[in-house]
C-alpha cells in the first residue's frame, strides 16, 4: 500500500511541475508570438483524467438565457448564430474540442453544456479567460481604452502587429405585427508596434505605419477600395498578404 501511494504521489507531482513549467514557458512567450498562443498551446485535458469533463471549472458559469426576439440573420453572435468547435485557455489550462460561440453585443464567450440536450449554454466568467479560438478565429485578451477586451489577430509585418475587435450594437424595431430586435456589426481595428495601440479608423490608412511600403500601399487602396467600407477585415488581411510578399 505504502508504495502505492508514494507512486501515485511521484505521478501528482510530475503532472504538477509539468504544468507549471509549461505555464512559464507560454507566459514569456505571450508578447513575443501572439499569432501562436492557442496554436502551441498544450491541451491540459488529460490532466482531469479523475474527473468527468462535466465538472470543469469552466462549466460551473451562468446559465445563460438570450431573451432578444430576431426575425433575420441578423443576431448577437459572431459570425452565426449556431456553435462553431473551439478551445479557450481557461486559468492557464487548454481545454480543446468544446462547443463554443461568441456574443458580440454582450462580448460574453458561451459553451454548450457537453451533458444536457442540447441547449444548456454557460457564459463562462471572462476574466479568467486569456486566449480562446472559435472557429478558426483566435482571440487574446489585451489591455486596451482602460479595460480588457478580446481582440482577434489580423497579421503583422516587420514586426507591427493587425488586431481586430469584433463587437454589434443593438437596435430595437417593429413593424405592423412583431418588435424584434437587429444586432448591427460595429468591428473596429488596431495596430500595434509593440508599445503603443493606435485605431485605424474608417479609412483603414496603413500609410502612417509603414512609411517603406506607401507606394504599395497607395495601390492597394485603389484595388480594393470598395472592401474599405464593406469589408475591413478582408482588406486589411488583403493587404497583409501583398506586404508580406513583395519583403
Amino acid at each position: 500500500m505504502e508504495t502505492s501511494i508514494s507512486s501515485n504521489r511521484k505521478k501528482t507531482t510530475t503532472t504538477a511541475l509539468y504544468k507549471q513549467f509549461v505555464l512559464l514557458f507560454l507566459i514569456f512567450n505571450i508578447g513575443m508570438n501572439a499569432q501562436t498562443l492557442m496554436d502551441e498551446t498544450p491541451d491540459y485535458s488529460w490532466a482531469d483524467g479523475t474527473h468527468s469533463k462535466n465538472n470543469y471549472e469552466l462549466y460551473q458559469g451562468v446559465r445563460f438565457n438570450d431573451s432578444y426576439r430576431i426575425i433575420n440573420k441578423k443576431h448577437r453572435y459572431l459570425d452565426r448564430f449556431d456553435f462553431f468547435e473551439g478551445g479557450l485557455l481557461f486559468k492557464g489550462d487548454y481545454y480543446n474540442h468544446l462547443q463554443l460561440k461568441f456574443d458580440l453585443h454582450e462580448q460574453q464567450l458561451l459553451v454548450l453544456h457537453p451533458d444536457s440536450d442540447g441547449i444548456t449554454t454557460i457564459a463562462i466568467d471572462m476574466n479568467n479567460i486569456d486566449a480562446f479560438r472559435v472557429g478558426d478565429r483566435k482571440f487574446e485578451k489585451k489591455q486596451l481604452l482602460e479595460q480588457s477586451l478580446f481582440l482577434q489577430y489580423l497579421g503583422q509585418y516587420n514586426g507591427i502587429e493587425i488586431w481586430e475587435q469584433h463587437s454589434k450594437k443593438i437596435g430595437y424595431r417593429q413593424n405592423s405585427k412583431i418588435t424584434y430586435y437587429e444586432f448591427i456589426p460595429k468591428n473596429s481595428f488596431w495596430v500595434y508596434n509593440g508599445t503603443q495601440w493606435r485605431n485605424l479608423k474608417k479609412k483603414l490608412d496603413l500609410k502612417p505605419f509603414f512609411i517603406t511600403e506607401i507606394n504599395l500601399l497607395k495601390e492597394a487602396e485603389i484595388k480594393w477600395r470598395d472592401l474599405i467600407k464593406t469589408d475591413g477585415e478582408t482588406y486589411l488581411l488583403n493587404c497583409l498578404n501583398l506586404l508580406n510578399q513583395n519583403r
